[in-house]
C-alpha cells in the first residue's frame, strides 16, 4: 500500500471530489474521450479507484448502454458510487498485484482516473491489467496529473488553496511526466494511441495492447 496516499474515505475529501469534478472532468475532457468510445455499440467499462462513482454516473448519462464496474478500496466511496450507479457492480479491494491476479473478469475499457501516481507499482499495473481486456480492440485510458513547473501549479490551484499549501503538496499530486507515462506504455507492450492536455496540470492517455 502506498503510505502517502491521501485517506480518501474521509467525507471531506469526498466532498471536495464532488465539488471540483465539473473542473477536473470538463468539456476538454469528454471531447477528448468519447471519440475512442463505441457509440452505436454497448460495451464494458472498469473504473480502477472510483471513488463515490461520479466518472460512472456520467459515463452512465452520455453512454446508457455501458454495463459499468468500479473498484475502490474505501467502503464509504463505494456506498457513495451505489447511490449514483445502483446499476454497477462495484468490488471493494486495493488494487495491488494480488488484485490484479485474482480478478477474472474482463472488458472492453479500463479506466483509471487521477490514481496511476497512487499506485504502488506502475510496472506490475501495465502489466497485469493486459488480460483484463477482452480483445486487442479493448483500451486502457489513464487520465492523471503530470509533472510541470511549480508555478503552473501555482495557477491551477490558487482558487482552491494558498500558495504555501500548493508548495508544501508539490509535486506529490504527479509523480510523471507526459513522456514518462508514454515510456511506461512502450516498456510494458502498449501503444499511446493519442493523448489530450485537459488541463495544465492534467493530460489524458488513450493506449492499447498490441
Amino acid at each position: 500500500m502506498n503510505e502517502n496516499k491521501p485517506d480518501w474515505g474521509d467525507k471531506d475529501r469526498i466532498k471536495l471530489l464532488i465539488e471540483r469534478f465539473s473542473m477536473v472532468y470538463n468539456e476538454i475532457f469528454w471531447e477528448s474521450i468519447s471519440g475512442h468510445f463505441q457509440k452505436n455499440n454497448p460495451f464494458s467499462l472498469l473504473d480502477i479507484g472510483c471513488g463515490p462513482g461520479l466518472f460512472m454516473k456520467e459515463i452512465s448519462n452520455r453512454f446508457p448502454k455501458t454495463a459499468l464496474f468500479g473498484v475502490d478500496e474505501k467502503p464509504e466511496m463505494l456506498e457513495e458510487a451505489q447511490k449514483r450507479v445502483p446499476g454497477s457492480d462495484l468490488i471493494q479491494g486495493l488494487v495491488d498485484k494480488s488484485f490484479i491476479n485474482s480478478h477474472k473478469k474482463k472488458y472492453d475499457i479500463i479506466y483509471a482516473g487521477l490514481v496511476f501516481h497512487e499506485l504502488d507499482n506502475q510496472i506490475n499495473f501495465l502489466d497485469g491489467v493486459k488480460k483484463h481486456l477482452i480483445n486487442k480492440d479493448g483500451l486502457l485510458i489513464i487520465y492523471d496529473f503530470i509533472i510541470v513547473p511549480i508555478d503552473t501549479y501555482i495557477n491551477a490551484y490558487a482558487p482552491f488553496m494558498s500558495k504555501d499549501e500548493i508548495i508544501q503538496r508539490f509535486p506529490r499530486p504527479a509523480k510523471f511526466s507526459k513522456n514518462d507515462i508514454k515510456f511506461l506504455f512502450k516498456e510494458t507492450g502498449w501503444t499511446c494511441k493519442a493523448s489530450y492536455d485537459v488541463l495544465p496540470v492534467t493530460t489524458l492517455f488513450i493506449a492499447s495492447f498490441e
